[in-house]
């Protein structure tokens, strides 16, 4: 699977907005958060948020709820292990623990007002993937590679991938960060690329690797004309096609 896209297109939201749940999942069979009966409303909502995910006893599933992240713990006695669907027989229960770790300091997904959606869908193709891979390969789901955020300025793209590195460290994974501006790449070239991507692979750890502002590293070169500046620029993104190619990879 290659790259996922994203668009980021609201930023900031009403209260009325981020309250607002559009239930779709008939059929669900969660059962118990805290030891109180759930609304039906939210019994859907988190049914329909957590399909498609691939769990196990005890694991943590992130689902966004009024615009924030909020953590459940699976609990022993579950049935149905693997790929969740509607008709698998699941009970949650809050993550106490990391509840009171948010309650500490505001960081991850807390920091982003609204885009409840963009978020429930970086979670979903980035941090599980990321977090138990093996699992993962196991039930044959093939994450994507990559996710492309793409909208207009000022919409959150950059506060999201910083969002999504601290989720992942919070959650205990060990990972190499590298967020990168598209100038730093640019002004060093094709060296900077290898250089980049060698660094996560040398870590020996799942790797997390945002570029702001990919557009200004990868125009459009159709119609330019031959010189040094476009030349290096091209093998510049030549190198950066490469690395991103093998990205993901099991070997990688």
């Amino acid at each position: 699977m290659g790259f996922k896209e994203v668009q980021v297109s609201k930023f900031r939201q009403d209260f009325e907005d981020l309250s607002e749940v559009q239930l779709t999942c008939e059929d669900t069979h969660l059962g118990e958060v805290c030891g109180e009966q759930l609304p039906k409303e939210m019994v859907d909502y988190l049914s329909r948020c957590i399909a498609g995910y691939v769990l196990s006893p005890d694991d943590d599933v992130a689902v966004v709820i009024n615009g924030r992240v909020t953590r459940f713990s699976t609990k022993h006695g579950s049935a149905g292990w693997g790929l969740v669907t509607a008709d698998t027989d699941l009970k949650v229960e809050l993550s106490k623990e990391k509840e009171k770790s948010q309650e500490k300091k505001v960081r991850g997904f807390d920091r982003v007002g609204g885009l409840a959606g963009t978020i429930q869908e970086i979670v979903s193709c980035v941090e599980g993937p990321l977090c138990d891979p093996g699992k993962y390969a196991k039930f044959g789901v093939t994450p994507p590679r990559g996710v492309l955020l793409y909208g207009p300025p000022g919409t959150g793209k950059s506060l999201l991938a910083s969002a999504v590195a601290e989720e992942l460290q919070a959650a205990g994974t060990p990972i190499h960060v590298e967020l990168v501006k598209s100038t730093e790449l640019t002004t060093k070239g094709e060296a900077a690329v290898h250089s980049l991507f060698g660094r996560c692979r040398e870590s020996g750890l799942a790797a997390l690797i945002f570029i702001d502002e990919v557009d200004a590293v990868c125009p459009d070169r159709e119609g330019r004309g031959s010189s040094t500046g476009t030349e290096a620029e091209r093998r510049m993104v030549a190198s950066l096609l490469t690395e991103m190619d093998g990205a993901g990879l099991p070997s990688q």
